[in-house]
């Protein structure tokens, strides 16, 4: 008979073992950064700790799959809470001036200027991927319903367009 305490730190071990890689998968299904699934992660690591101490879990079961559940809803119940949040690029009344002088007001519109000329030069497959996806706050597969591309087709036009404006925005 295994006991219960030895049983949770072999799990917390081994979840640390696969730490990384649960959380390239989960980003990578999901489409959300990895500072985020990190978060979601802590979430997720928290539950499972709750769990163990009010008795929900037990060595009989798998406690890897309970905290792979425990991720997955953590990082759904992120892009849910995005969502409702989610203000657009379009509508500033929602950014507060970072400027605390003139001269910082004059830099933010050089930047707000250099955003709008690469945004212009910024092939159109890869804007509308870019727009529906970071701007508007869809995921992936409703970009990929609305375009009529694969998954790994709007990940890459998403991230060929984040490149894009670095570039275009740094030169």
């Amino acid at each position: 008979m295994v006991n219960f305490s030895h049983y949770l730190v072999n799990l917390v071990n081994d979840l640390e073992k696969s730490r990384v890689i649960l959380i390239e998968g989960v980003r990578s299904r999901l489409g959300i950064s990895y500072c985020d699934v990190e978060d979601c992660f802590q979430e997720a690591y928290l539950g499972l700790i709750e769990s163990s101490e009010s008795s929900r879990l037990d060595s009989n079961k798998s406690g890897r799959g309970y905290f792979c559940k425990s991720l997955r809803n953590a990082c759904l119940d992120f892009l849910r809470s995005r969502r409702k949040k989610l203000v657009t690029l379009e509508d500033d009344s929602f950014f507060p001036s970072l400027a605390k002088s003139p001269f910082d007001e004059v830099a933010l519109q050089e930047d707000l200027k250099s955003y709008e000329k690469a945004v212009d030069l910024m092939p159109r497959s890869c804007y509308e991927a870019f727009k529906l996806y970071v701007i508007d706050g869809l995921s992936r597969e409703e970009v990929a319903q609305r375009l009529g591309l694969r998954l790994n087709a709007v990940s890459v036009r998403v991230h060929r367009a984040e490149k894009f404006l670095r570039r275009k925005i740094r030169s």
